[in-house]
């Protein structure tokens, strides 16, 4: 028996626009965001639009929250259980050697540029977690070769980005592994 809390997944019913929060993109609904592919309760799943490392993820909240001390405790139950699955996920069909996690919410601290943008003039940061898949060998993607020139060192993020198929395959991947449920189907309005 796993130790490991059930997650159920889902996948969100995309508008078929991408509709980002102009106010904390973190805040994006996972229905206008293209790169969400799996929800539960408190938490989304998004491909990085950085694939420095193929399959880097971001594991947002779904409630603005600015801290991480200030998750509920099923929040954050909820988040370490789907690290772990997400973890094994990506050691499973991606290959990855090890996973790098981190939490940082630095950017919107910048004096310029801040991102989320300020709101009300303070800053206005959105917990999400980077979950990096690290490589000590090649990996080959639908023809596209992928090396972590940095392995046993901290992550440098590249601004790699990659086609819309290559993220599609890499989605499906995790996706099935992650046993993601599709999306609910709306029920018909009564009459």
């Amino acid at each position: 028996m796993s130790d490991s809390p059930v997650i159920q997944l889902r996948a969100p019913r995309h508008s078929g626009a991408t509709k980002l929060d102009p106010r904390c993109v973190s805040c994006t609904t996972p229905e206008d965001d293209p790169l969400t592919f799996a929800v539960s309760r408190a938490w989304k799943v998004v491909l990085h639009p950085d694939q420095t490392v193929p399959g880097a993820l971001l594991v947002v909240s779904l409630r603005h929250v600015a801290r991480v001390s200030d998750l509920t405790n099923d929040e954050a139950v909820e988040f370490f259980g789907l690290y772990r699955h997400l973890e094994r996920a990506l050691e499973t069909v991606l290959g990855a050697t090890m996973v790098n996690l981190s939490c940082l919410r630095n950017w919107a601290y910048r004096s310029e540029h801040p991102d989320p943008p300020r709101f009300d003039g303070r800053p206005n940061p959105h917990v999400h977690w980077h979950v990096a898949p690290r490589f000590a060998q090649t990996v080959t993607l639908d023809g596209v070769t992928f090396v972590d020139s940095r392995f046993g060192e901290q992550l440098t993020w590249q601004g790699r980005r990659i086609p819309a198929t290559q993220a599609r395959t890499i989605i499906d991947l995790l996706a099935t592994h992650l046993d993601v449920a599709p999306p609910e189907t709306p029920r018909p309005a009564a009459e």
